[in-house]
């Protein structure tokens, strides 16, 4: 199946069931790419470190769920489109901790679980793709056991600027909506949701440090890349939320 030319005029799921393929591909063959996958799973995996059971909503090809089962005794991975499904399940057939991992075709807004399943919920890069964010994060929440964790992705308040300036034409992302660090936390707070942290990385965009610096070892090793993109100061960021009693 072709791509389709823009994500505005189709369902987030639907795009990604036509770039399921090359999702990877697209994002992480490249050195930048690599370098910030494997910080963000970094990341995250400190986040949910002894966490007990995890659900990974708007899992994709499943690199977050994956990561969280090598320290969690069961990990769902949840997304609407059941072609990333697929390809999650042929990663998931790689992994050594594949028989802790469970995958699911299935709606955010509408999570299959009963009140209170999961120790810990983390979805990276779902709420960008959708205007409302409260139908996503109350049912984040409701899922969540009592003083279970609540992790989010959060863009730069910045972003909107320049993803106008510099776009990383070779990603045929779906339309992006910017929710910023506030208005996230302010919906974790009304599903009672008390914010804990923001961890920040990312000193440049990650489109930028793709066009002009990832072609270019000589004049930024995979180390300064490591270095860019590690920079707590950062312009990206991971939200983390406890629920309440």
């Amino acid at each position: 199946m072709e791509p389709p030319s823009s994500g505005r005029f189709t369902t987030p799921w639907r795009h990604y069931d036509a770039l399921a393929p090359v999702y990877d591909a697209e994002r992480f063959s490249c050195r930048c790419g690599r370098t910030l996958n494997e910080l963000e799973l970094a990341i995250a995996g400190n986040l949910l470190l002894d966490c007990g059971r995890v659900l990974d909503v708007g899992t994709g090809t499943g690199r977050f769920a994956i990561a969280a089962s090598r320290r969690s005794p069961l990990v769902v991975g949840l997304d609407a489109s059941s072609r990333m499904i697929a390809e999650a399940r042929i990663r998931q057939h790689d992994s050594a901790s594949a028989s802790r991992i469970a995958l699911v075709v299935g709606d955010g807004a509408s999570l299959p679980f009963p009140t209170k399943t999961f120790d810990a919920v983390i979805s990276v890069k779902l709420l960008s793709h959708h205007r409302q964010i409260d139908p996503f994060v109350g049912e984040m929440a409701r899922i969540l056991k009592e003083n279970g964790r609540l992790i989010l992705d959060a863009p730069n308040s910045l972003a909107p600027i320049y993803r106008k300036i510099v776009v990383r034409r070779s990603i045929q992302s779906h339309q992006d909506y910017f929710h910023p660090v506030s208005e996230i936390v302010e919906s974790m707070q009304s599903h009672s949701v008390d914010f804990v942290r923001r961890v920040r990385y990312s000193l440049v965009p990650a489109s930028l440090a793709h066009l002009v610096l990832c072609p270019h070892p000589r004049l930024a090793s995979t180390g300064v890349l490591r270095q860019l993109f590690g920079a707590r100061a950062g312009l990206l960021s991971f939200v983390e939320g406890i629920r309440r009693e």
